[in-house]
């Protein structure tokens, strides 16, 4: 199999998150800048009041589990992670509270998270993997939570900043 470096790993599993996003129905844009958020998942239909949910990607060739304390400040974030890019893609959608939880008390006290608030593994144990399998394939969870991520506006309040 040939060797492809970081950057190209994260395309390839970026890439397969969009087409099958988009397979299953779902709308997916890109943010011009990375600051956080890889992809956007959204609603297009005009009769309908615009949603959106920010996604980031962990992408592993193999599995890889890891989490950052900083994405605690992006409210409704859908945490995917894409393994084995190479064979037979999987995704797994958390949101950040369930990937803490999956993370666990132990990953969350090492030294690494201590000090700089971030923890990875990879290979995962079997442990992990069991605590994850409950988060792959969630596309209608997906689709539920979307529909929940709507921030809704009295027609008063509206007419009032279009005054």
């Amino acid at each position: 199999m040939l060797k492809i470096d970081s950057q190209q790993v994260e395309l390839v599993g970026t890439s397969l998150f969009e087409a099958e996003l988009t397979r299953k129905g779902f709308e997916v844009a890109k943010p011009r800048r990375d600051r956080g958020v890889d992809l956007v998942i959204y609603t297009s239909d005009p009769s309908e009041p615009f949603r959106a949910v920010p996604v980031q990607l962990k992408v592993s060739t193999t599995t890889a589990f890891s989490l950052d304390r900083k994405y605690t400040t992006f409210t409704g974030l859908v945490i995917g992670y894409v393994w084995d890019i190479h064979t037979t893609p999987r995704f797994f959608l958390l949101t950040y509270p369930e990937a803490a939880a999956v993370a666990g008390e132990q990953a969350l006290s090492t030294p690494s998270w201590e000090k700089s608030g971030y923890y990875a593994e990879g290979p995962i144990t079997k442990k992990r993997l069991a605590l994850l399998e409950a988060y792959e394939n969630r596309w209608e969870w997906l689709r539920g939570y979307l529909a929940e991520s709507v921030i809704r506006q009295t027609s008063d309040r509206l007419a009032a900043r279009l005054g």
